[in-house]
């Protein structure tokens, strides 16, 4: 072979070689493209876009959030400061259960009635109260729970001064709880919710006697969130029919619960389509609040709905409240439907190249729901990979994301957005020829 053809001959051999190299690369860089577009497909999609319901009902303000994740469903004027009455004692119930966490009271301390919070020669029907006198003593557990049973505003006003230092003044401590929630809008005079010239000895002397306390439907949500948090017992409260305290450490005193007694009598005069019912938590009533109401609505499918309402009636309106409060979960329910992942729900295999497995199954860890549109479908953001090298069945391997952007409440944690995943199987770790492989080849 002469000269000239044996270059020929190399010229082909490398171009060859070129072109097989440039082959290979070309595989490499497709397969790591199809790679990184099945870990990152998700990514491609748009965010569902979910806005809360416009909720079209006779009220000043309104709003329905879920009661476990803080998603806001459906709203009416929720962040317009108003007067929200006796709801404000969930205000003094979160500082009394900050207090207890605290360590700082105990739920048998017994409480001294100061004589601001004397309310025994006030109409029981115009100023809720217990049949307690000043010097009389109360546990705190008793006060509380008549808070709520029985919207006692002579027990708000005694836990409220059982809890004021002595450097301080009880407005300056409830608007001390106020932002501690961060109810930077909100307004604070006293624990019970009465109108200023109303609080007779808890009247603040340099505010006018119309100031009131006032907050949004949304800051509501905000205390009773934080209450159920603490306190989910809080969720039984319209189901106690009578209260029973015990004043100076003998004396046991039985009587009708205000909550349990409207609820009860008017649970048959309300209607609902979807069979829901309202199981608690915190009226409010003033002639200058009208009829309010933060209710836990349930729908018998799980779904537990936190609703607030202000001014949906005269305030001596027993049905009104109720009523509106359940159509406002029934008009979220006619637009949205639930996704829910369920514990257990098993999802696709995420790369686990330090494991001998290489892919390891993965499933639900928590029960966990998002409201979409009906009609809508909702994706997941999951994990691109993962790095442990040592896997055990069930155990926690991180975090999922809904591709959702939907409005919550502002105390709302990431933790509730997201949905924890487990580990379906367990895997020892890769060794190092399966390590160098993956990484040649994914």
């Amino acid at each position: 072979m002469t000269s000239r053809g044996k270059i020929k001959n190399k010229n082909i051999k490398f171009r060859y070689v070129l072109w097989l190299i440039g082959l290979v690369a070309l595989i490499i860089v497709g397969h790591y493209g199809q790679v990184a577009f099945t870990r990152h497909g998700n990514l491609v999609q748009p965010d569902l876009v979910e806005k809360p319901t416009k909720l079209n009902v006779k009220a000043n303000s309104a709003l329905v959030v879920d009661c476990t994740t803080g998603q806001i469903l459906g709203e009416k004027n929720a962040d317009e400061q108003v007067k929200i009455a006796s709801q404000s004692k969930m205000l003094t119930a979160y500082g009394v259960l900050q207090a207890v966490k605290k360590g700082q009271i105990k739920w048998d301390d017994q409480v001294t009635i100061p004589a601001n919070a004397d309310l025994s020669k006030q109409q029981k029907e115009t100023f809720s109260h217990l049949e307690i006198r000043t010097g009389d003593r109360v546990s705190v557990r008793d006060l509380y729970t008549a808070m709520f049973t029985n919207s006692a505003n002579d027990a708000a006003f005694a836990l409220a001064t059982y809890l004021t230092p002595a450097n301080q003044t009880t407005q300056s401590v409830i608007q001390g709880w106020a932002k501690e929630l961060k109810l930077s809008k909100s307004e604070w005079y006293n624990a019970a919710g009465q109108q200023n010239g109303d609080a007779f000895d808890n009247r603040i002397k340099t505010a006018p006697v119309s100031a009131a306390n006032r907050a949004s439907a949304k800051e509501v949500a905000q205390i009773a969130s934080a209450d159920l948090d603490l306190d989910p017992t809080l969720k039984t409260v319209g189901q106690q029919p009578y209260l029973t305290y015990t004043k100076n450490g003998r004396i046991k005193t039985t009587i009708l619960t205000d909550f349990g007694q409207d609820n009860g009598q008017t649970a048959a005069q309300l209607k609902s389509p979807y069979n829901l019912s309202i199981v608690g938590l915190k009226t409010g009533s003033t002639p200058e609040s009208g009829a309010a109401l933060t209710a836990i609505v349930t729908d018998g499918q799980g779904h537990e709905f936190l609703t607030v309402i202000n001014g949906a009636g005269d305030y001596e309106d027993h049905v009104q409240r109720f009523q509106k409060s359940l159509d406002m979960v029934g008009q979220v329910l006619d637009e949205k439907q639930a996704r829910t992942y369920r514990k257990g729900e098993s999802l696709q295999a995420l790369p686990a190249p330090n494991t001998q497995a290489g892919k390891i199954a993965v499933h639900v860890a928590n029960n966990q729901t998002f409201w979409v549109k009906k009609g809508k479908s909702l994706a997941l953001k999951l994990l691109d990979h993962i790095t442990e090298s040592q896997i055990k069945k069930d155990e926690l391997i991180g975090t999922a994301e809904t591709k959702l952007r939907a409005e919550y409440l502002p105390s709302n944690t990431n933790r509730q957005q997201k949905i924890l995943l487990a580990s379906s199987q367990s895997s020892g770790p890769a060794n190092n020829w399966q390590k160098i492989l993956r990484f040649i080849w994914p």
